[in-house]
């Protein structure tokens, strides 16, 4: 399993997390009415680190795949520094 996030306008990957999990932290970000850094991957294709902004009034959409390997699954992922 594997989740695509849309965040303006672009696409990344979220894997080895539940769509519970994540909607989960976001919903705690929200609540708290502080930002928070959501940690993804760009796209489809590439393995580049990235880090979404959650907060009010920022447009996010998850959409669960059920399929066994995201994209690029044994790709190593370079750490976020």
């Amino acid at each position: 399993m594997y989740i695509e996030v849309i965040y303006a306008g672009a696409t990344y990957t979220i894997r080895n997390r539940s769509i519970e999990d994540v909607q989960g932290q976001i919903d705690t970000a929200l609540a708290a009415g502080l930002p928070d850094w959501l940690e993804a991957i760009d796209g489809y294709g590439s393995i580049a680190p990235a880090r979404l902004l959650i907060g009010a009034g920022i447009g996010i959409v998850l959409v669960a795949h059920e399929s066994p390997s995201a994209p690029d699954e044994d790709a190593d992922i370079p750490p976020l520094t």
